[in-house]
């Protein structure tokens, strides 16, 4: 099973002066973004999910393709250990 990505459209609070505003990710996840739409920085995420279904893997991998656009975003993962974390990401970058 997926993990469910929650999100409200912010389509008519986001004025064509603030688009550049706006998260974008690469290529590699256009997919996440054309589910989400537009993003304006400092939004908050939910990723729900059972157990198992990739909303750490999805987060940090999201977190990652930001960083390579020098953009900053964090991740908290508040039931996997710093250390499978970081060695999960680094499975991603690679």
């Amino acid at each position: 099973m997926s993990p469910t990505v929650k999100s409200r459209k912010v389509g008519s609070t986001v004025t064509n002066e603030t688009r550049s505003d706006c998260l974008h990710f690469t290529d590699g996840m256009s997919w996440f973004q054309e589910s989400l739409g537009e993003i304006p920085r400092g939004s908050i995420m939910l990723l729900s999910g059972r157990p198992g279904s990739g909303k750490s893997t999805l987060g940090l991998a999201a977190s990652a393709n930001l960083g390579v656009r020098d953009k900053r975003s964090l991740v908290i993962l508040t039931e996997q250990s710093e250390d499978r974390a970081r060695k999960r990401l680094e499975q991603i970058i690679s």
